[in-house]
């Protein structure tokens, strides 16, 4: 009879983490990866200040997923999941792997750049 709460319990915190993950946007999956899209603010992993369940990497954590690499908590963009140790290691490899310009996994970061309404009028007088 002890048995059933302990059940119940696990199965509660088994759909609260359901629940979290639904919040990620899912950009493609199978059963080795997951992609997300990563949105800016959202820590990857723990750190100074920053709790672990807070992060995607809390989010995962419990269901053997792995993180593979990081992107930093104010930038958005695709981030790299391994559902298995298998596919963690592979992705590891590949990624530290060199190309044929001697660079490991080529990163491109993109920047938008805003300027108020004065720089511009500024600018379009000086033109």
């Amino acid at each position: 009879e002890q048995e059933q709460p302990k059940r119940h319990h696990h199965h509660h915190h088994q759909q609260q983490r359901q629940q979290q993950q639904q919040h990620l946007d899912v950009l493609f999956e199978d059963e080795h990866i997951m992609i997300v899209n990563k949105p800016p603010g959202v820590a990857v992993h723990g750190g100074t200040g920053v709790a672990h369940n807070n992060t995607i990497a809390g989010l995962v954590a419990q269901d053997g997923i792995r993180l593979v690499h990081r992107l930093d908590k104010d930038c958005s963009g695709a981030l790299m999941l391994a559902k298995t140790r298998v596919a963690a290691r592979r992705l590891g490899a590949v990624l530290a792997e060199p190309t044929a310009d001697g660079d490991s996994m080529r990163k491109v970061y993109w920047a938008l750049v805003f300027r108020n309404s004065d720089a511009l009028s500024a600018d379009a007088q000086l033109d």
